[in-house]
C-alpha cells in the first residue's frame, strides 16, 4: 500500500508542471492582461456635419398619417453632436452612457432632435496590431425626442422615440490620455408619429485614463 502511496504520489508531482503548462496556454478571456492602450475611464465627445431627412404628424390620434398634417423637411444640412461617459473595459471593448443632440432647417421647418444613448464600442482588428488597433466601430441605442416647427407652430411631434445608431471611426492621433479623429455615422429615429434619417460626418476627441 505505501508502494502504491509513493508511485501516486510521484507521478502527481511528474504531472504537476504540465498541467500547469496546459492551463498556462488555454485562453482565459484577457482575465489579468495587461491593458496597452485603453483601460478604466473613458469619456468622449464627437461633433460633425449633419445631413438629415424627416417628415411626421402632430402628436394628435385624429392627425396620425393623414396627408394633410403631414411636415416633410426633405434634406437639410445641419451639425450633432454626441458626449459620453463610460468604462474601457478592454483594449478592444469599451461601454458608456451619453447625450445625443442634432439640428438643422430645410423646407421652412426647424427640426430640433435629442437623445440619451447607450453607446458600444469596439475595435474588431485589435489582434492584427499596428494602425488597425486605432479603426474602431460602434452602435448607440436609447431614447429621445424629435420636433418640426415652422415658427413657433409646432408641426410634428416624434413623442418618445427610438435612436439606433451606427459608425465608424479611427483615432490616429495620441496626445497624452487623448485620442482624436474622425468618425462616420448612420443615425435613425422613429415612433408612431415621426421618422428621420441622418448622416454625420465629423470628428471625435477621447480621453482614456488607463493603462
Amino acid at each position: 500500500m505505501r508502494r502504491a502511496l509513493v508511485g501516486s504520489s510521484l507521478l502527481l508531482v511528474l504531472a504537476t508542471p504540465s498541467l500547469a503548462a496546459a492551463v498556462e496556454n488555454e485562453w482565459d478571456g484577457d482575465f489579468g492582461r495587461k491593458a496597452e492602450r485603453r483601460s478604466d475611464f473613458t469619456a468622449g465627445l464627437s461633433v460633425g456635419v449633419f445631413a438629415a431627412s424627416a417628415y411626421g404628424y402632430p402628436n394628435e390620434a385624429s392627425k396620425i398619417d393623414n396627408d394633410r398634417y403631414v411636415a416633410d423637411t426633405g434634406v437639410g444640412i445641419g451639425q450633432a453632436q454626441t458626449l459620453w461617459l463610460g468604462g474601457a473595459l478592454r483594449d478592444w471593448f469599451t461601454f458608456a452612457v451619453g447625450y445625443w443632440a442634432a439640428g438643422y432647417s430645410a423646407n421652412d421647418l426647424d427640426t430640433a432632435a435629442f437623445g440619451v444613448i447607450f453607446r458600444v464600442e469596439t475595435f474588431p482588428l485589435w489582434s492584427v496590431g499596428g494602425t488597425w488597433r486605432d479603426l474602431g466601430v460602434y452602435t448607440n441605442f436609447g431614447i429621445g425626442g424629435t420636433t418640426l416647427k415652422a415658427g413657433d407652430e409646432k408641426r410634428a411631434d416624434g413623442g418618445a422615440l427610438s435612436i439606433v445608431g451606427l459608425g465608424g471611426f479611427w483615432e490616429p492621433v495620441r496626445f497624452g490620455i487623448f485620442s482624436f479623429g474622425p468618425n462616420i455615422e448612420y443615425t435613425h429615429l422613429f415612433s408612431r408619429t415621426l421618422k428621420l434619417n441622418a448622416t454625420t460626418l465629423g470628428a471625435r476627441l477621447v480621453l482614456y485614463t488607463g493603462p
